[in-house]
């Protein structure tokens, strides 16, 4: 029979599509289980919980009663050490505090709230870069092909998720295969004209592993509009290529 009493901590993660296995792999490596997810169009909300810890009452007691006995000692003590000239009153006032003093004292030290009430936490486990967020990726697609600072981007930002709005300058086929492209994207609207901004590329993918949103038109290649968001592979400095991998594709008219 299931204990009415068990508490749990929940945790609610924002994930970019096709991203959902690894943010799993990493939560439930720390200890929480998936209960459910619900797919966007660009991200999954993945809801977890775990055991929450447990409060340790017995020792907290065993402390405030000892506590408790310590403040009687002092009490008592307090008795045969007052002065002989000491009214009455005096003596009552070093008494023993009563138990409107010192309980309430304690009480208030003690944890008030219940295990398992800790709030539903939010968090975005693959945060996306973008230009408004970020000055180093705003810089960099404004800028030069073979500017170091593409290298230094790539370098520092390895397997995170940028976002992005660009063209396809060029789309041909990967070796000897044909369902699977090498595909050129420059930022902005120019496309294969493009004159600032590194060239990013799709190396050997088909269009399975572009994870389209939103409509998509029967044929598209060169000169086609996308909105990117792509994790970050690496920046090869001799051919001035900025590779990417696909997390979703979306096209711009």
């Amino acid at each position: 029979m299931a204990d009415d009493n068990v508490k749990y901590q929940h945790k609610t993660v924002q994930a970019i599509r096709g991203t959902e296995a690894r943010s799993i792999a990493k939560w439930e490596g720390q200890g929480w289980e998936l209960i459910d997810q619900t797919p966007g169009k660009l991200r999954t909300t993945l809801n977890f919980r775990k055991l929450a810890p447990k409060v340790p009452w017995l020792p907290i007691a065993a402390l405030l009663g000892v506590g408790v006995l310590i403040l009687a000692i002092v009490g008592i003590a307090s008795l045969f050490q007052g002065d002989d000239n000491d009214t009455p009153a005096t003596a009552a006032a070093t008494s023993t505090p009563t138990p409107s003093d010192t309980p309430s004292e304690t009480a208030a030290e003690t944890p008030t709230e219940e295990p398992g009430e800790t709030p539903t936490e939010t968090d975005d486990a693959d945060e996306v870069i973008t230009a408004k967020n970020n000055d180093d990726f705003a810089a960099l697609l404004v800028g030069g092909e073979c500017d170091k600072a593409v290298k230094t981007f790539a370098t520092d930002n390895a397997d995170r998720t940028i976002e992005f709005d660009g063209g396809i300058a060029d789309m041909a086929p990967h070796g000897s295969y044909d369902t699977r492209y090498d595909i050129l994207i420059t930022p902005g609207d120019k496309g294969p004209n493009a004159a600032i901004g590194p060239y990013f590329k799709f190396e050997d993918v088909n269009t399975g592993d572009l994870n389209f949103t939103g409509d998509v038109p029967n044929r598209f290649g060169t000169g086609d509009l996308i909105h990117v968001v792509a994790d970050v592979d690496e920046y090869n400095p001799q051919t001035c290529l900025f590779f990417l991998e696909p997390v979703s594709t979306e096209f711009r008219k």
